[in-house]
């Protein structure tokens, strides 16, 4: 009696190879010795740089194999950052050992010829156990490696490059309507050249080319301008339960962002030249009594983000100019910490003075924050609402009906009609932060939330309960 095979179940997911351009003639022309060491070196590197949220697959040769399951990569922009930033590394590392070896032997000589491409793509995959470990096998797995060979170069005299699939295209540059207002959108997408390549039993497949080269300068000018050279005006250290790749979508992404960042009403992203979130975009953030205008000087996936703020408006709750620094660390228990630093920017002494009266208040919403944005990223991270602690924090910090967010409905809508309903109730969430102290007073919140209660029985949608 014959059993059946067992059940397969498929994934979906990001590939990515990075392949050594030069390898063969490399090896083959030059000192095995000498040309081995070069490379496992520069292939150690590679691996180490296309990391979380990125796995190792397997070596194949001169090609570093990773993929990133769906539920671990929460913004797949971040993804090319990473393939930039290991070309980055990689050419500089090259340009190094260059500098530093004084061997005349072919191999040593020969380095400089060493280059870099990846392919890039997202689809089906299921896994496999072999002698070898885990292997991903499926067509789009396929269709990866046969990408490898391609006319790139040919085609647009670009040697170094990331091959990037539609399929993967549509993930890394969403359309605007698909991640909400204040996104980049498609617009980065249309910059990069497009290239039709056939593949054998694939046909032709549609990719678009990223030109790595173009991203080492970028990396060169970080180290220009001394960021860390103000004094520390404020800094807190949060622990989160996620890795740094995962948390660092909530601080970035404008839409993410709205959920943990609660004194924020709405935020608007402009892109960098590249059309992706970089050095150069910034971001406009309406507190409701003024607004902030965050730039970016220093991106640095998943290691570090700083940003130059100066806010506009009439109230006098509003920030002096400042640089802020968020710094991500990994450990080994698959967490994160978060270090956020404030350093105040050409600024006087009454205002610095001011700064520091006013810093206990400051120091108590962003430690707030970032326990809400640890909340938030360990439920995201599992599927599930917050509750407990979390929803204690929301239910502070966001609505006046609490009876609305226990019984499951949106947050933002329920905020929205009571403030629509009730002008005089204005939500804590969005309120100046010299205001934010005062609390609601009782009979307020008793009456907005019986309204709201009267509003969604009338829909025919369950009351809730009254949580205090």
């Amino acid at each position: 009696m014959s059993s059946s095979p067992p059940r397969v179940t498929a994934h979906t997911g990001y590939f990515v190879i990075a392949d050594i351009s030069g390898y063969t003639r490399f090896v083959t022309e030059n000192d095995l010795e000498h040309a081995q060491g070069v490379l496992n070196d520069v292939i150690t590197l590679l691996i180490e740089r296309l990391g979380a949220p990125l796995e190792f697959v397997e070596l194949e040769g001169d090609a570093v194999f990773v993929y990133a399951r769906d539920a671990a990569v929460v913004n797949a922009e971040r993804l090319l950052d990473l393939m930039e930033a290991c070309y980055a590394a990689f050419r500089l590392r090259v340009e190094q050992m260059v500098r530093n070896t004084t061997c005349p032997c072919s191999a040593c000589r020969a380095i400089p010829s060493l280059d870099l491409k990846c392919v890039a793509h997202h689809g089906r995959y299921a896994t496999q156990n072999t002698p070898k470990g885990l292997q991903l096998v499926g067509s789009d797995v396929t269709l990866v490696h046969r990408l490898l060979k391609n006319r790139v170069i040919e085609s647009t005299g670009i040697r170094a490059y990331a091959l990037l699939t539609e399929a993967f295209v549509e993930r890394a540059y969403p359309p605007a309507e698909a991640t909400g207002p204040g996104a980049a959108g498609v617009q980065g997408a249309c910059k990069l050249p497009e290239h039709l390549e056939e593949v054998e039993s694939f046909g032709t497949v549609r990719t678009r080319v990223l030109d790595l080269a173009a991203c080492v300068e970028r990396h060169r000018a970080r180290f220009r301008e001394n960021l860390d050279a103000l004094p520390i005006d404020m800094e807190i250290v949060t622990p989160l339960p996620v890795p740094a790749s995962f948390v660092w979508g909530y601080i970035t992404d404008p839409v993410l962002r709205l959920r943990w960042q609660t004194d924020i009403r709405s935020v608007r992203s402009v892109p960098a030249d590249n059309g992706r979130t970089d050095i150069g975009s910034s971001s406009h953030c309406d507190h409701a009594g003024y607004l902030m205008e965050h730039r970016i000087v220093d991106w640095q996936p998943f290691s570090r983000i700083t940003k130059h703020s100066r806010s506009t408006g009439s109230s006098i709750t509003k920030p002096p100019p400042c640089q802020a620094d968020f710094f991500f660390t990994d450990q080994p228990d698959g967490t994160c910490v978060l270090r956020f630093v404030v350093r105040l920017r050409d600024v006087g002494v009454f205002t610095r003075t001011g700064f520091k009266l006013v810093l206990p208040l400051v120091r108590r919403e962003w430690t707030g924050h970032s326990r809400c944005c640890a909340g938030w990223s360990r439920r995201t991270a599992h599927g599930r609402r917050p509750t407990g602690v979390l929803r204690s924090r929301i239910d502070r910090y966001i609505p006046i009906c609490t009876a609305c967010f226990a019984s499951g409905a949106s947050r933002r809508t329920c905020s929205s009609s009571s403030a629509a309903k009730a002008p005089g109730l204005a939500l804590r969430g969005t309120m100046p932060m010299a205001s934010r102290g005062s609390r609601i007073s009782g009979r307020r919140r008793a009456a907005s939330t019986s309204a709201c209660k009267a509003r969604r029985v009338a829909g025919g949608m369950p009351a809730g309960t009254n949580s205090a």
